[in-house]
C-alpha cells in the first residue's frame, strides 16, 4: 500500500513540475494561475496541451498572461436586445425601433449585468479551439509567409474584440467566408485579401439602428443578425476577417470632435509594406497604393490591444479619476501612423494641478484625449496632435475637465495657432448650424440629391415641361426655397425626378401661394412600407423614401385658385442646419473663465442667424428650440470652421 502511495506522490510531483515548467518563464502567466483561482485548472489543461509544440504555447501564454482585465457580460437582456433588433433586418426602409422601445434600452443600464472575467470562467477546449484555428491561419495562409507572431497575436489570435459574451465563433465565420473568399483568390498579399473579403461582407445585408446602447454584441449574434451601428460592423468585419487568417485590428477615435461619441474602423496590416490601412467604414477602401484618408477629425487615434500597453499603464497609473475610455491599458497611441506633428508646446494656468490633458469640446463638456506633459506650471506639451483639430489644454476640477489655457489648433507646417479672443476688435458672424457637416454625410446628402430635378407642367402627361431646378451637389442649408416664375404660377403639377444612380429620398416638400400652404396630393401609389404622408408631414425627421425602381413622383396641386409662388424642398439631411423661426444663443471661449454668451437670436426663413462677436473667438451655437448643438468652431473667410474643415482646408494646401 505505502509503495502504491509514493507511486501516486511520484506522479503528481512529475504533474506539477510539468506544469510548472510550461509557465514559470513568465511571471504574468503565473499571476493570472493565481488570480484564477478554482479555474487555473482549465488554464493548465491548456498549457499542457501544448506542452510539446513551443510555437502553439507561446500563442497560449500570451492569451494567458494577458487575459486580466478581459471580461464579457452575461443575463438575458442580451437576448433581449437581438429580439428587439432582430425585426429591422427584414424591412427595406426605416430601420429604427419604436420610441417607447428605444427609451426603455436607453434607461437600462447595462453595466450592473453580470461580469464574467475570462480568467474566472473560460474554459481549456474554449481557448484551444481558437489556438488551433488562428494557428493554421497564421502558418497556411501565404500573405501570412512574414507575418511575426507578435502581430499574429495581436492580429489574428484574440478570441474577444472588447466585453462581449464569448461564443465560439471562428468555425462558424470561417465555414461562411472563407469558401467563397477562397474561390475568387488564392494570392499572396493580405491587402487584397482583405479588400475581397469585405466586398463579400459588405455584399450581404446590412441595417445601421444606433438606438441600443449595449455592451459589444457577441460574435454569432453580429453573424445572424445584421443589424448595429458602427462599433458592430466593426466588430463583425474584424470577426471575419481573423476568422480567414487576414491581420486586422480596430482603430479608434476616444472622443469624435465631429460629433458625440467614439468612432472606429478597421485596419489591415499590409505584408509588403508594414503599414496599417484603414478600410470598411467611411466608404474607405484597403489599397496600398492610394491609402484612405479617414475622412473624420481625429486628433489623437488609439488602437484596440489584446495584450496591455506597459508603457500606457505606467503613463496613467497614478491620474485618478480618468474617464473610462482614456483609463484603459488595453489601448495604444498610433497617431503617428496617421499625422506627425511632433511636440507642441502650449502656455497653460494649471493652478496647482497635478495634470494635463488634451481636450476636445463635445456638445456638453470638455473631454480628454490624451495625457500633456507639464513642463511647468505654466507650460504644457503634447505630441502628434492632428493638423486643424481645434483642441484646448484641460485639467481636472472635482468631476469635471475645465479649460486650463486657451484653446488652440496646429497648422499643416507644425505650428500652434492659440484662439484668444481680442477684446479690442468684434466682428459680423452669420451662422448656419450647430454642428459640423462630417464627409460622410456631405457624401451621402449628395448622393440622394445629385441628377434629380423638379419640373413643372400645366398637365398630368408633361407633354410641355418646364425644369425648374436642377441638384448637382449637397446643399449647404437646411432647405431650398425656389420662387416660380410669373410665368408659370399657374402651373399644376409638380414632378421630382430620381436622382443619379439612388432612390428618391426626401426630408418635406411644400408648396407655396403667397402666405399660404398650398394642399396637394401625389399620383403615384405606395404601399407599405413606402408611406407619402411623410413628404408633407411638415417635419424633417420623418423621410419619405420612394422604391428604387420610381423614376419620379408627381403632385397634383389641389387648390384651383392660387397661384403657386415658391416650393420649399428639405433633402435628406443631417439634423444640425439652423431652422427658421428657432431660437438660438452663441457663446464663446474666454479661456479659463469657460464659455460667455452673446445673446440669442431668432432664425430668419433662410435658416441663418447673425451675431457681433469678439475676433478670433473660439464659439459654439446651442438651440434652445430643440435643446442641442453646440459643437465648437471658429469663423474665417465668412463662413464657420469646425475641425474638419480645417482638416480637409489642411490638405489641400499640402496637394
Amino acid at each position: 500500500m505505502m509503495k502504491f502511495l509514493h507511486i501516486i506522490a511520484a506522479a503528481l510531483l512529475l504533474a506539477s513540475c510539468s506544469v510548472r515548467n510550461t509557465a514559470d518563464e513568465d511571471p504574468r502567466v503565473l499571476e493570472t494561475l493565481d488570480r484564477a483561482g478554482r479555474n487555473s485548472s482549465e488554464l493548465r489543461k491548456v498549457l499542457d496541451h501544448y506542452s510539446d509544440n513551443p510555437e502553439k504555447l507561446a500563442a497560449a501564454r500570451f492569451l494567458i498572461a494577458n487575459m486580466s482585465g478581459h471580461y464579457g457580460y452575461s443575463g438575458p437582456e442580451l437576448d433581449s436586445i437581438e429580439a428587439t433588433l432582430y425585426p429591422l433586418t427584414q424591412r427595406q426602409i426605416n430601420f429604427i425601433i419604436d420610441s417607447a422601445q428605444a427609451a426603455h434600452w436607453q434607461r437600462f443600464y447595462f453595466y450592473t449585468l453580470p461580469r464574467q472575467d475570462d480568467q474566472y470562467y473560460i474554459n481549456a477546449d474554449y481557448l484551444i479551439e481558437n489556438i488551433d484555428h488562428a494557428y493554421e491561419r497564421w502558418k497556411t495562409r501565404k500573405w501570412n509567409a512574414d507575418l511575426s507572431f507578435d502581430d499574429f497575436c495581436e492580429q489574428i489570435l484574440p478570441y474577444r474584440i472588447g466585453d462581449e459574451r464569448l461564443t465560439s465563433w471562428r468555425k462558424e465565420y470561417a465555414d461562411r467566408y472563407e469558401p467563397q473568399l477562397d474561390s475568387i483568390y488564392s494570392g499572396s498579399d493580405a491587402v487584397e485579401a482583405a479588400r475581397l473579403l469585405f466586398n463579400i461582407i459588405n455584399s450581404e445585408v446590412w441595417r445601421y439602428n444606433d438606438q441600443i446602447p449595449s455592451p459589444h454584441r457577441d460574435a454569432l449574434a453580429l453573424l445572424n443578425n445584421r443589424v448595429g451601428y458602427n462599433r458592430d460592423w466593426c466588430d463583425l468585419i474584424t470577426y471575419a476577417m481573423r476568422a480567414c487568417g487576414i491581420p486586422v485590428a480596430i482603430d479608434m477615435l476616444l472622443e469624435a470632435s465631429s460629433s458625440a461619441g467614439t468612432h472606429q474602423w478597421p485596419v489591415v496590416r499590409d505584408n509588403l509594406t508594414g503599414r496599417y490601412l484603414p478600410f470598411g467604414v467611411d466608404a474607405m477602401v484597403a489599397d496600398r497604393t492610394n491609402p484612405s484618408i479617414v475622412p473624420r477629425a481625429k486628433g489623437k487615434v488609439y488602437r484596440y490591444r489584446f495584450a496591455t500597453d506597459e508603457k500606457w499603464k505606467e503613463t496613467i497609473s497614478d491620474i485618478r479619476s480618468l474617464p473610462l475610455r482614456l483609463n484603459n491599458i488595453f489601448i495604444t497611441d498610433v497617431s503617428s501612423n496617421y499625422f506627425n506633428t511632433d511636440t507642441i508646446t502650449v502656455d497653460v494656468d494649471l493652478d496647482r494641478h497635478r495634470h494635463v490633458y488634451l481636450g476636445i469640446w463635445t456638445p456638453t463638456t470638455w473631454r480628454p484625449i490624451a495625457v500633456g506633459e507639464m513642463l511647468s506650471q505654466s507650460k504644457a506639451r503634447f505630441t502628434n496632435v492632428e493638423p486643424g483639430v481645434i483642441c484646448a489644454p484641460i485639467k481636472l476640477d472635482g468631476n469635471e475637465f475645465t479649460p486650463a489655457g486657451y484653446p488652440f489648433y496646429v497648422d499643416q507646417y507644425g505650428k500652434a495657432h492659440m484662439i484668444k479672443p481680442d477684446s479690442t476688435a468684434v466682428e459680423k458672424v452669420r451662422l448656419t448650424r450647430t454642428f459640423p457637416m462630417i464627409h460622410v454625410n456631405r457624401r451621402r446628402i449628395s448622393e440622394f440629391l445629385a441628377g434629380s430635378r423638379i419640373i413643372l407642367s400645366r398637365t398630368p402627361d408633361f407633354s410641355n415641361p418646364d425644369t425648374l431646378y436642377t441638384f448637382t451637389d449637397t446643399l449647404w442649408r437646411g432647405h431650398l426655397a425656389l420662387k416660380i416664375p410669373e410665368r408659370l404660377s399657374d402651373i399644376k403639377y409638380v414632378r421630382y425626378t430620381r436622382p443619379d444612380n439612388y432612390e428618391i429620398s426626401l426630408g418635406n416638400l411644400a408648396l407655396y401661394g403667397r402666405d399660404t400652404i398650398i394642399p396637394y396630393s401625389m399620383i403615384e401609389n405606395f404601399s407599405e412600407p413606402y408611406q407619402p404622408q411623410y413628404l408633407n408631414d411638415e417635419s424633417i425627421y420623418t423621410l419619405f423614401t420612394a422604391p428604387k425602381s420610381t423614376e419620379h413622383i408627381t403632385l397634383a396641386i389641389n387648390a384651383q385658385s392660387i397661384p403657386l409662388k415658391k416650393i420649399d424642398i428639405v433633402p435628406r439631411i443631417d439634423h444640425w442646419f439652423v431652422k427658421p423661426g428657432h431660437n438660438y444663443e452663441l457663446y464663446y471661449l474666454d479661456g479659463v473663465n469657460g464659455w460667455k454668451s452673446l445673446g440669442t437670436q431668432i432664425a430668419d426663413e433662410d435658416g441663418e442667424v447673425d451675431f457681433v462677436v469678439p475676433a478670433n473667438s473660439l464659439l459654439k451655437l446651442y438651440s434652445h428650440t430643440e435643446k442641442s448643438g453646440g459643437q465648437a468652431f471658429i469663423y474665417r473667410m465668412n463662413r464657420q470652421l469646425y475641425s474638419i474643415d480645417m482638416i480637409e482646408h489642411n490638405s489641400r494646401i499640402k496637394r
